[in-house]
């Protein structure tokens, strides 16, 4: 809880290090009703997408995403598991918009993603299989 007082600004930082849950959001709110327009009321997701040096590969052998960086405006998204399928896939941009979501009808193992409106920069993809979840980051140029 912080007291904001009247013509006051406040910047709040803090690092999710212990708690990523997808079906579980963060609720973010300020106790004036009023303030719920003005984006004082909201809910984020936690999500592990580590973006660092050196990234943790343990599950680069379930999936492949290129070309990583995406120049052309097109990406891949290949299942490395046999028969497994995705069923939809979501892209998030570096304060955790979300910017594009899909949702894969005729679910398949390798789906070409269109990103050509977005600008380029980082941003991270959170793809859904039949069981299981993984996000990863994805850069434009």
């Amino acid at each position: 809880v912080i007291l904001v007082k009247p013509q006051e600004t406040v910047r709040f930082i803090t690092k999710f290090e212990d708690f990523a849950n997808d079906p579980v959001p963060y609720m973010l709110h300020c106790h004036m009703l009023v303030h719920e327009d003005q984006g004082m009321m909201l809910q984020f997701e936690v999500v592990d997408g580590t973006a660092g040096i050196e990234d943790v590969d343990a599950v680069k052998d379930i999936y492949k995403l290129y070309p990583n960086p995406v120049i052309n405006g097109n990406l891949t998204l290949k299942l490395l598991e046999k028969n497994k399928k995705v069923v939809s896939y979501e892209i998030y941009n570096v304060t955790g918009s979300r910017v594009l979501r899909q949702t894969v009808n005729d679910k398949k193992s390798q789906v070409k993603i269109n990103v050509s409106g977005l600008n380029a920069g980082l941003y991270f993809i959170k793809v859904h299989t039949e069981n299981s979840v993984f996000t990863d980051k994805i850069i434009l140029k």
